[in-house]
């Protein structure tokens, strides 16, 4: 059996690495091989990331050059759809006219999304014309939600949007390789705790929430680091010794490995309703706490006291995060706890299994 998976990125992409690229040899073992087609260029991701500095003119001329291309390059798809058993699009919003010609090509589609896309993304709107196109979106979004043969949602609140609109849904949630991201040897000589974020420049504002709470824990002159991965090269916080680095798939797990806490900031806005954060899930897989915000989705990777520790205000989160920074053996219980809750529900292998019987299901269709 063949699948065309259409993705919006390489695996320099996080929803495209996380939902395709990862699954890759996993599927092989289930007689199911692989192809798969990128619609933007990596060069693209980076200056939509803010990874290369462009002005916002430069920036908005690359968007519509790359959309257009990325058309053209999705209609080149559409052309060999045919020779696959099924089609999974993942999260890429084609026009009606494309979608159409892939159905009439191949009527056995997935359609796979990870974030809330059909809600305003509070990092990408700039102006009234931005709103505009996530309105589009949200249009475009819905078209092939309705028509798709089966929806493939990251969690419950996205998969109860989808069923309003197509009854074939299914939830795989976060599926995490857990025989490559495993908790690393920590140094017992090294007294500094190390409070970690990763994500990207996309998300890299949330950040900016826990100024204060930065500011409050730097005051006491504790032995305390914060490092920050996946920011853009410009990234800052006044008054913060930051250690700030460009996220690279080859040092990820490294990176991870080096916090002693990861957190999870996150705004109550529609779009973040409908995040449940990849990065608590490879915090969890490596053994260490989480200190997340409490809202959202956040509540269904963090069991409040027991893999870490949900929390509203600046004074919650800088009780909890000094009090897992002074007691090794809390974040040692804690982090073991969250490695538990993701081999038991994240495990990629497992997710294979299921994405295998989905797609060999909808083969039939």
């Amino acid at each position: 059996m063949k699948i065309l998976f259409v993705t919006l990125f390489s695996e320099i992409g996080g929803t495209s690495r996380v939902y395709v690229h990862q699954f890759v040899p996993f599927l092989e073992k289930q007689g199911i091989q692989s192809v798969i087609r990128t619609i933007y260029t990596d060069r693209f991701f980076r200056v939509h990331m803010g990874l290369i500095p462009m002005s916002r003119l430069l920036k908005k001329i690359n968007f519509f050059f790359y959309s257009g291309i990325g058309i053209l390059k999705a209609i080149a798809y559409a052309l060999e759809a045919r020779r696959y058993d099924v089609v999974y699009i993942q999260k890429f919003t084609c026009p009606k006219s494309v979608f159409w010609f892939f159905r009439f090509m191949n009527p056995h589609i997935i359609y796979g999304f990870e974030d809330a896309i059909y809600e305003i993304n509070p990092f990408l709107e700039k102006n009234a014309f931005d709103g505009w196109l996530f309105k589009y979106q949200a249009h475009l979004f819905y078209n092939l939600v309705r028509n798709a043969s089966w929806i493939m949602a990251a969690n419950t609140y996205l998969a109860t949007e989808a069923r309003k609109y197509n009854k074939n849904v299914s939830v795989i949630a976060e599926p995490i390789d857990t025989t490559l991201f495993t908790p690393g040897l920590k140094n017992e000589k090294n007294s500094i705790v190390t409070i970690g974020w990763m994500g990207s420049p996309s998300t890299a504002y949330l950040l900016d929430m826990l100024t204060p709470v930065f500011l409050k824990i730097s005051e006491k002159n504790l032995a305390i680091r914060f490092k920050a991965v996946g920011v853009s090269f410009d990234y800052s916080v006044a008054g913060i010794p930051f250690i700030k680095k460009i996220w690279t798939l080859e040092d990820q797990l490294s990176d991870l490995r080096s916090f002693d806490i990861g957190i999870m900031p996150l705004d109550d806005t529609p779009f973040n309703r409908g995040r449940l954060g990849h990065k608590m899930i490879q915090y969890m897989s490596v053994g260490i706490p989480i200190v997340a915000s409490d809202i959202g989705l956040n509540r269904v990777a963090v069991k409040d006291g027991v893999n870490g520790f949900l929390v509203g205000t600046s004074e919650e989160w800088v009780e909890k995060l000094l009090l897992l920074a002074s007691d090794a053996e809390l974040r040692n219980r804690m982090g073991m706890a969250g490695r538990k809750i993701v081999e038991e529900e994240y495990s990629l292998e497992k997710k294979a299994v299921e994405l295998a019987n989905i797609i060999k299901h909808v083969a039939t269709l």
